[in-house]
């Protein structure tokens, strides 16, 4: 039943706004305003969407308000290479120089303009990955970190680390790397890399011995990816341990 009604998860229209919720590439038929939009993009992997606008006259009045995700910490928009939307903030010397009047409430940019034949709006998220840390007062989590990248929860799964993805210890201050976009890995996925430590289990329940910690790398996929490459462990919530 989703995959029938994306469209309405994406894409709402009033009587005089046109939403845009979510980043699919595709195009969009807007019959009451007179106009067509193609959307380009490589979301969620890639943070750079782009609108380009067809109406089937010389132009098409209307309001496209575009979602400003907040996991974004910087993001730009510009028409026709423009900036009107720069750090999250409106670009005010631009606005009357685009011929558009435009607005942000709510974490939507709202564009109205007559919009003309080949108008680009061009939408840049910041995809630098971060750090997510939960409420002390949820048990389960509490003192433990999860990675993400734009819209992406990533975790560790077993069949990356050696099986093992109970023993892992995240570096509070380790860099999170990128890796390229590999398409031979689950259908395409990018992957991130960063430093870890790695606890080493003795045969016994517990020990009066404090476990030994081995440096290691921690590799993360995307959480949706994940329990696609036979039985293992997962994990979204690491530990936090710096060397000592």
């Amino acid at each position: 039943r989703l995959l029938p009604s994306i469209a309405e998860y994406a894409w709402r229209e009033t009587d005089d706004t046109l939403y845009s919720h979510l980043y699919l590439a595709g195009n969009l038929r807007l019959e009451s305003k007179g106009a067509n939009i193609h959307v380009e993009t490589k979301y969620p992997y890639h943070g750079t969407v782009k609108y380009k606008i067809e109406p089937d006259d010389s132009s098409a009045e209307f309001t496209l308000a575009i979602r400003i995700p907040d996991w974004s910490r910087h993001t730009d928009v510009q028409i026709n290479n423009m900036p009107i939307f720069k750090d999250n903030h409106l670009h005010g010397a631009n606005q009357t120089n685009v011929f558009a009047d435009i607005n942000y409430h709510q974490g939507y940019l709202y564009i109205h303009r007559s919009f003309l034949k080949n108008d680009v709006i061009e939408m840049n998220m910041d995809m630098t990955p971060y750090r997510i840390y939960p409420n002390a007062q949820i048990s389960a989590d509490s003192g433990r970190v999860a990675i993400a990248r734009g819209p992406l929860v990533y975790c560790a799964e077993g069949v990356d680390q050696a099986s093992d993805v109970f023993s892992l210890y995240a570096d509070p201050h380790s860099a999170i790397d990128v890796m390229p976009y590999d398409a031979n890995i689950l259908h395409g996925i990018v992957q991130m890399e960063l430093n870890g430590y790695r606890i080493q289990n003795t045969k016994s329940l517990y020990s009066l011995t404090r476990p030994e910690r081995i440096s290691c790398r921690i590799k993360l996929i995307p959480y949706y990816a994940w329990g696609n490459r036979g039985l293992n462990q997962m994990r979204v919530w690491l530990p936090e341990s710096s060397e000592s």
